[in-house]
């Protein structure tokens, strides 16, 4: 499953270059790590990111952004408890938490 998932990430950000593969990469660990745990995200997509053969971007390149990406759930109101809890009491817009 992870061969073909990562055969379609190549074909999805094949068009957009490394960079932008690089992007996708960690547009989808930050969303899913909202969803799930940052360790269970990392253990989720590692398999997949494994399985990325792409010209001019390395394994190490993919982990970075995949770990990177994993652990800023801290940046939106939903991502963590504490975070959900003082949002509306405090008076916070959605934007306030990647300040």
């Amino acid at each position: 499953i992870a061969q073909k998932v990562a055969e379609l990430l190549v074909l999805l950000g094949g068009r957009l270059g490394s960079i932008g593969l690089l992007f996708l990469v960690y547009t989808a660990t930050a969303l899913l790590s909202n969803v799930v745990s940052n360790q269970a995200t990392v253990i989720i997509l590692y398999p997949i990111v494994k399985s990325v053969r792409v010209d001019g971007v390395s394994l190490k390149q993919f982990v970075i952004i995949l770990i990177i990406g994993a652990s800023s759930a801290f940046m939106t109101p939903t991502g963590y408890q504490t975070n959900l809890m003082v949002w509306k009491p405090g008076g916070y817009s959605f934007t306030d938490f990647a300040k």
